[in-house]
């Protein structure tokens, strides 16, 4: 189905050597820009959260489910190539040095897939998180066609609504953003926390377009809107 979340001008890293490589390109564009550890409290006296990790599941086997034309949501029945594999291996390394309390994934399956990968090597529990799932480019679930996603999503991010759309009605960017912040706030915590999700997901939240395995903070005191 469409990589609805993926920069199409990217290659996907298919050896060890190449997903190292860009791994290490990665850390020195996007590095974290805040310690990822508890403040005991804040001006107020109560204990202040840590802020989350977002992180963009795997490279996608795409051309898996592409050719089957499935309809709606079973094209996120899609596995990680092998290269997604080792991305997700290799940036869960270079995580490990932060105290992560859990993991939290999307329940869809490049992004479980990634967030399994991740909770086992850094030694700690993962959790399934429903309302962390990808933006809906269709709200009757019968899409079936990449272009029909594509054409939802250049919509949404250029401000049109969905009863104005000449289409399937999609899923709205503030109802998009109001979910996702709230399935973060739930999972804030006295230590940082790793999510693992979709890049319209973490666009939504943080203005950033980000490629696959990928990370950025979001902090838990974020403002509301």
């Amino acid at each position: 189905m469409a990589r609805i979340d993926d920069p199409r001008s990217v290659a996907s890293p298919s050896t060890p050597d190449q997903v190292r490589w860009l791994a290490a390109v990665r850390a020195q564009r996007h590095p974290l820009t805040a310690p990822l550890v508890p403040t005991p409290t804040a001006s107020d006296g109560r204990e202040r959260l840590a802020r989350v990790v977002l992180m963009r599941h795997g490279d996608a086997d795409w051309p898996l489910v592409n050719g089957r034309r499935l309809r709606g949501g079973a094209n996120d029945l899609v596995p990680l190539t092998p290269g997604g594999v080792a991305q997700i291996e290799q940036q869960a390394d270079l995580l490990a040095v932060h105290d992560f309390q859990y993991v939290v994934s999307s329940p869809m399956t490049r992004a479980l897939q990634s967030a399994s990968i991740a909770a086992q090597r850094l030694g700690v529990q993962l959790r399934v998180e429903v309302d962390l799932h990808e933006w809906v480019p269709d709200l009757t679930y019968l899409w079936t066609e990449p272009c029909q996603v594509d054409r939802a999503l250049d919509a949404m991010r250029a401000g049109v609504a969905p009863e104005e759309f000449n289409g399937p009605p999609f899923e709205r960017e503030s109802d998009l953003r109001a979910r996702v912040k709230a399935a973060l706030r739930r999972h804030a915590a006295t230590r940082p926390v790793l999510v693992v999700t979709h890049g319209v997901v973490i666009w939504s939240v943080t203005g950033r377009r980000i490629e696959t395995a990928e990370h950025v903070w979001w902090g838990s005191d974020a403002p509301e809107g």
